[in-house]
C-alpha cells in the first residue's frame, strides 16, 4: 500500500513522498478477542481508529546498538527489508548514511482498545486511546532477521490499558499525549507526546484529499515482557483513509530519544490514517 509522506523538520516542508509502508509480512493469526493463541500470547483489537501515525529517522550506530536489549544486534540501513523509501533515497544519495539504524516512533490511536478482553474506550466519542512504539532495525544475534523493529519501549497513553496487559506479562510504558488545536494557530492541528524526557510535538494539518487505502499496513514487533518473559508482536492496520502531515515537527529534551531524533540527518512525519481497525497478535518466544 502506497502512502503519501512528508519530510518533518523544525520547518514546513512542502514536498510529498509516495511510498510503500514498511512490511510485507503476511499475518496468520486468526485469535478472537481476548482468546490466547497457540504460543501462549493474547490478541488485541484497535477499533475506531484515529489519527495513527509514525516519525521514521536514522540512528548512530553505536546509540543504537546501546539502546537494543542484550542478544540483539542493529540492522544499518542498507540491510533493512521494511525501510523507508525517503532514508532509502538519502542512503543512495549520500552512502556515509548506509550503515546508520533505522528507528520509529509510532502512535497508534483508537475509540476502543480491547486487551485480554476487556474494552478500553468507546464510550466518549471524542476521546482518544493510545498505543504506540519506539522501536530500533535489529535481529537477534545468530540470525538473519531483515524487517524487525526491536522495541525500546512499548507505549499507552492510558494506564488500565498497561494494568490490563500485566496480566499477560506484557509491558507498557505510560506516557503524555495532548490532541487538539495550536493556542497560537487556531486553524492548525497540534499533536503532542512525551516519553520519558522527550517531547515529540507537530503543529500542522493535513494536506490534500484523503484517499482511501486499499491494503492493510504490517509490522513485526520483539519486546520484553515482565519476569523475564519476551514476545514477538504481528500488528495489522486496516485504515479507512489517510492523509499527508504538514507543517512543523519539534523535538525537545536532552535524553536519548531526544538526541537521536535531533541527531538524524532526516526526519520523516505522517501520513495520518485513521478509520477502521488493528489487530496486535502477540506469540511468547
Amino acid at each position: 500500500m502506497k502512502w503519501p509522506r512528508m519530510p518533518a523538520d523544525s520547518w514546513l516542508i512542502p514536498s510529498i513522498i509516495l511510498f510503500l509502508f514498511a512490511g510485507t509480512t503476511s499475518l496468520n493469526a486468526q485469535a478472537a478477542e481476548g482468546e490466547e493463541d497457540e504460543n501462549g500470547g493474547p490478541s488485541w483489537q484497535l477499533e475506531g481508529l484515529k489519527r495513527c501515525f509514525c516519525v521514521d529517522f536514522l540512528m548512530e550506530p553505536k546509540p543504537a546498538d546501546q539502546r537494543l536489549p542484550k542478544g540483539y544486534l542493529p540492522v544499518p540501513a542498507h540491510r533493512f527489508a521494511s525501510l523507508h523509501p525517503a532514508l532509502e533515497r538519502l542512503v543512495q544519495d549520500e552512502p556515509e548514511y548506509r550503515d546508520w539504524i533505522p528507528s520509529a516512533v509510532c502512535a497508534f490511536g483508537s475509540s476502543t482498545v480491547v486487551v485480554d478482553g476487556r474494552r478500553i474506550g468507546g464510550r466518549d466519542p471524542e476521546a482518544r486511546e493510545m498505543i504506540g512504539m519506539w522501536g530500533i532495525a535489529g535481529t537477534p544475534e545468530g540470525e538473519d532477521v531483515d524487517d524487525l523493529w526491536v522495541l525500546h519501549e512499548f507505549l499507552t497513553s492510558n494506564g488500565r490499558i498497561k494494568r490490563s496487559a500485566e496480566g499477560s506479562l506484557l509491558k507498557l510504558r505510560v506516557i503524555d499525549e495532548e490532541v487538539g488545536k495550536d493556542e497560537d494557530a487556531v486553524t492548525e492541528d497540534y499533536h503532542s507526546i512525551k516519553i520519558g524526557k522527550t517531547r515529540l510535538t507537530w503543529v500542522g494539518h493535513l494536506s490534500g484529499d484523503s484517499v482511501r487505502a486499499e491494503s492493510p499496513m504490517h509490522q513485526r514487533w520483539r519486546l520484553k515482557g515482565n519476569r523475564g518473559s519476551k514476545w514477538l508482536a504481528e500488528v495489522s492496520i486496516e485504515p479507512g483513509w489517510f492523509r499527508p502531515m504538514v507543517g512543523a515537527l519539534r523535538v525537545e529534551g536532552k535524553d536519548n530519544l531526544a538526541k537521536a531524533l535531533k541527531a538524524s540527518p532526516i526526519r520523516m512525519l505522517g501520513p495520518a490514517f485513521w478509520d477502521g481497525s488493528g489487530e496486535v497478535v502477540f506469540h511468547r518466544q
